[in-house]
């Protein structure tokens, strides 16, 4: 079912886009404590948008085909000068892409609950 492979993608992002570190690379060997929790925040944050989306009858395929899954695959990368801003972006362009993803499914009629 479409949850189950939303909790495997969820739990995959965890893994890999979270806890995964690089010991060779210069940012991504070490993380400050606030990068690191905005980082687990935007990763939870996809994840229940993700499950919300499933429960409205969105396929996980039109979830994972959204770019914003790049960019946060790249938190762990950005720099620590920068990453207060570059997360706020990325926490913003989630919203706009989950936003486009529920209009044009609203209006195609393929939501099984309407978008509050």
């Amino acid at each position: 079912p479409e949850s189950e492979r939303a909790t495997l993608e969820a739990a995959r992002m965890i893994k890999e886009d979270f806890l995964t570190q690089s010991a060779i690379h210069e940012i991504d060997t070490y993380s400050p404590i606030r990068k690191t929790y905005r980082m687990l925040r935007v990763v939870i944050g996809f994840s229940q948008k993700m499950a919300a989306a499933v429960k409205m009858g969105v396929q996980v395929r039109r979830i994972l085909d959204l770019s914003v899954l790049d960019n946060i695959a790249r938190m762990k990368i950005m720099p620590w000068d920068s990453y207060e801003e570059q997360i706020d972006a990325v926490e913003k362009k989630m919203e706009r892409e989950f936003q486009s993803l529920f209009q044009e499914l609203s209006e195609s009629g393929l939501l099984s609950k309407p978008v509050e």
